[in-house]
């Protein structure tokens, strides 16, 4: 395993367990409700202001409901986006990935990134320059 870079003051990286399941491919292990346990208990004793989440999962709209109960607010940054894999058969097959209407009423702060990211008249935005960008 790779050694864990600079994670940013302010941020708390939470790393959860991945199984191979039998088809050879990764599954999460009941990652959902780990990771909103652990941001509602962080919730709950830092009294941080804002949990941004990385998802589309209406799993964690409870989440986000109890957080806007402590008057924490949520931000989902989210994408929409279809793609293409070859399956192990061998057939071609096109995926899509939504998030769901549910998170993104729930949330405070929704944003959108793939609209945001292919907007052309913010190539030179600076925020959205160095969004990516590892920092360590």
């Amino acid at each position: 395993m790779p050694p864990l870079r600079r994670t940013p003051r302010g941020v708390h990286r939470t790393l959860t367990p991945i199984r191979i399941g039998r088809e050879g491919r990764p599954q999460e292990v009941g990652t959902e409700i780990w990771l909103s346990l652990e941001a509602f208990d962080l919730a709950v004793h830092k009294h941080f202001d804002v949990c941004a989440l990385i998802c589309c999962d209406s799993d964690y709209v409870p989440l986000a409901r109890k957080l806007s109960g402590l008057r924490i607010r949520t931000m989902v940054l989210a994408w929409d986006f279809q793609y293409e894999f070859t399956d192990p058969a061998g057939n071609r097959r096109r995926k899509e990935t939504r998030t769901s209407q549910a998170l993104i009423e729930a949330c405070t702060y929704p944003v959108m990134m793939a609209p945001l990211l292919d907007d052309r008249s913010k190539k030179d935005d600076r925020l959205l320059e160095g969004l990516f960008v590892d920092s360590a």
